[in-house]
């Protein structure tokens, strides 16, 4: 078997004997030259001959013999992509199960050797943890950023640490956005639960404002660098930074490299921050079984020992503040974010507090009319102060909101577009109020099942046996009693059988002549005046009246 021969030394012996076939084709002597050959190979000159006999028999190129090694077959190659990159347990496979027509397996040692051969580290890399782990193998350059605010990232990041939240343990959610160049974290937003579109929102009117509880970081960035979950390229966020004149940039599917500064504040906050809290939960990489302490990787059955959301944020807020203006960043010089940013000259343009605090929001869906009630929007109506402080029943306004959720909405003016206030809902319930009408909702649902069953089974018509030749006959019959029941209790109307009569009613009297005196024939009948004669006299009583008709006659005739 002859010697493995190393890649490098068989092109320099491929260009050598090039030389000497070409020397030998202009009639030139060769042997000094296949000496000098030979001393720099440490070969003798034989040798160098028959490096040349080899070159004339491959057409001019050296070509040694190689080693026969052990290759993968084709059946072989996806048999590691079906145990995902595992050689250990490909090699148990083919041995217990081979392939027809692939040659035999050598010993485990080879195997790996032939795997690592037909595939990159990164290749199997992927097969194993998937595109992104592959992507730590890859070579990918670094952003290069001219001036603070041309380009921001932002991302959503699931904190390591589960939190009391409303008495229910949970994992928040953060929502923040970064400078490229100076790596300030501007603003952000914390969700007890998934993010949505109003986490974006919130975390965008913290970034871009600049006054009042806001830091001095911000102003409007000339890009805006997202992934391409359903909550960023939502219409609400997409309408919000358009109306603000802030590009939205989604980038290429699982490509984290693309948004690198984002992805290192996440993975910082987790290591530097999530770590030293109670009920910590370690991130494992892919394919491997998460470390925790003390509370594990499933969600934990009580409470006890966690922090409230409260405290949560008021940690993540301290420790955004120090990754400002306490930690210097060898890539900015030894610099702390807050000083590369003030160091940078570059002018901040500055949104109006008005249009930021507009545009952030959802809406406006149709004019809507303050009330007495006030304003009412998905069966919850909305008041305040100022809507009696300026008598504003009446007026057309249009509504604003935070996406996913109606607890506090903002109205503006439907004709002007000034901004007129905030609105609280009036039906605030606590956590402990939504669950029990949940569970309400889930019995009525119930109720609302077991009678359209029942009455499913009072539908079908079911027919008694017969032993002789006649006409079919019900099995059960309904009387109209219980058809009335049934029928109340589907909520339908009972139906009514003919007019209805009333005959506990006294018949009316019959006319007498003077209430049909009609006047004379081709004249307009003359009423009586009313100084002489304000009322018509009553009329006799009939025999229909009881015997209290004599009397109250003979009582008439007196006084007349």
């Amino acid at each position: 078997m002859p010697a493995h021969i190393p890649a490098q030394d068989i092109e320099l012996r491929i260009e050598s004997i090039r030389h000497l076939l070409e020397l030998e084709q202009q009639n030139t002597d060769t042997a000094p030259h296949r000496k000098t050959v030979a001393r720099a190979y440490g070969v003798d000159e034989k040798t160098v001959k028959r490096w040349m006999d080899n070159a004339r028999a491959h057409g001019g190129t050296y070509t040694p013999a190689q080693r026969r090694r052990f290759t993968l077959t084709a059946n072989m190659i996806d048999e590691v992509a079906i145990q995902r990159g595992n050689i250990n347990a490909t090699f148990q496979r083919l041995t217990t199960h081979p392939y027809e027509g692939d040659p035999p397996l050598p010993c485990l040692a080879t195997f790996y050797s032939a795997v690592n051969a037909a595939f990159d580290k990164a290749f199997l890399e992927g097969l194993r943890h998937g595109e992104c782990a592959a992507r730590r193998y890859t070579v990918h350059g670094q952003e290069i950023f001219d001036h603070r605010n041309q380009v921001w990232e932002g991302d959503h990041v699931q904190a390591s640490v589960w939190v009391n939240v409303d008495g229910q343990p949970a994992k928040p959610w953060i929502t923040w956005f970064i400078d490229g160049l100076t790596k300030v974290v501007p603003g952000k937003s914390i969700t007890p639960g998934f993010p949505n579109s109003g986490s974006i929102m919130a975390a965008a009117r913290a970034a871009l404002a600049r006054g009042g509880p806001y830091g001095p970081f911000g102003g409007r960035p000339q890009t805006v660098r997202i992934d391409r979950g359903a909550d960023f390229l939502s219409t609400v966020v997409s309408q919000a930074f358009g109306n603000l004149g802030v590009p939205l940039h989604p980038l290429p599917p699982r490509r984290p490299d693309r948004k690198g500064t984002v992805e290192g504040l996440n993975s910082a906050v987790k290591s530097n921050l999530f770590q030293g809290m109670p009920g910590f939960v370690d991130d494992a990489p892919p394919g491997k079984q998460p470390r925790t302490r003390p509370s594990g990787s499933k969600k934990p059955a009580s409470t006890d020992g966690l922090m409230s959301f409260k405290d949560f944020v008021t940690e993540v807020e301290r420790w955004i503040d120090e990754w400002n203006h306490r930690w210097p960043k060898p890539h900015l010089g030894d610099r702390t974010p807050a000083q590369a940013w003030d160091d940078d000259l570059t002018v901040i343009f500055d949104i109006d507090a008005e249009a930021l605090h507009t545009y952030t929001l959802a809406g406006p869906d149709k004019p809507r009319k303050i009330t007495n009630k006030g304003v009412t929007w998905k069966n919850n109506r909305y008041i305040a102060p100022w809507m009696n402080d300026d008598a504003l029943v009446g007026t057309l306004v249009m509504l604003r909101h935070m996406p996913n959720q109606d607890r506090e909405v903002e109205l503006y003016d439907a004709t002007t577009g000034k901004h007129l206030g905030s609105a609280v809902a009036t039906n605030q319930a606590t956590p402990q109020q939504r669950r029990e009408v949940r569970q309400a909702a889930d019995r009525k649902a119930t109720q609302i099942r077991r009678k359209r069953d029942r009455a499913e089974q009072l539908r079908i018509e079911r027919h008694a046996p017969v032993t002789a030749p006649q006409h079919p006959q019900y099995a059960q019959a309904m009387s109209h009693d219980q058809a009335q029941q049934h029928l109340h209790e589907l909520g339908e109307p009972e139906p009514t059988v003919g007019p209805a009569t009333k005959d506990d009613l006294l018949p009316l009297p019959v006319a007498t002549p003077i209430w049909a005196a009609a006047a004379p024939t081709g004249q307009a009948p003359k009423l009586p005046r009313p100084q002489a004669e304000p009322f018509l006299p009553l009329p006799p009583p009939t025999a229909s009246w009881g015997a209290t008709s004599e009397p109250l006659a003979a009582d008439a005739e007196s006084d007349h």
